[in-house]
């Protein structure tokens, strides 16, 4: 067993592993639940009555939908040995049997080095969200970076898709 210098095994025999998703495209959202707070606190001292109420429990609440989609608990890669699942903005959830996965490899598309996931026909309908089409590459490829190296993070679904077809 090779372990690279992220420090994971590609080959590891836990039935189950789990990324969260890292990068700096949450920093938008962060920013837009920062404002909606400010404007929701500011429009509670300024404005009065039954409208202004509802306005104010409105931005709160996005709010706390916003930071709860964005915390990296809230967008998770899970690789089990029957396939994985893309957990996004903590609500969809979308599991990819590893039968439906053709091939796993790397590229560098709109999100810069990414996995790229290519499923059999059937499965490769309709939106998956967490692994769109890359409008460069054409292909599924992961919208989120989930802490390790492109490379290593395809080999370790190559080597599970593999297990799963000749155990």
């Amino acid at each position: 067993m090779a372990i690279d210098e992220s420090g994971i095994d590609p080959d590891d025999p836990r039935p189950r592993l789990r990324f969260a998703a890292e990068g700096i495209r949450r920093l938008p959202m962060l920013g837009l639940a920062v404002g909606f707070a400010a404007t929701a606190t500011l429009l509670a001292f300024v404005e009065e009555g039954a409208f202004a109420t509802a306005v104010v429990a409105l931005l709160w609440f996005s709010v706390v939908v916003i930071v709860a989609a964005i915390v990296p608990a809230a967008n998770m890669l899970t690789l089990t040995p029957q396939g994985f699942r893309i957990r996004t903005l903590a609500v969809f959830s979308r599991f990819v049997p590893w039968s439906d996965v053709v091939s796993i490899d790397t590229g560098d598309g709109w999100a810069d080095a990414t996995v790229i996931v290519e499923l059999a026909e059937a499965a490769d309908r309709g939106t998956i969200l967490g692994l769109p089409r890359d409008p460069t590459l054409g292909r599924r490829t992961f919208a989120d970076h989930y802490g390790l190296d492109p490379q290593v993070l395809a080999r370790a679904m190559e080597c599970r898709r593999q297990a799963a077809a000749h155990p």
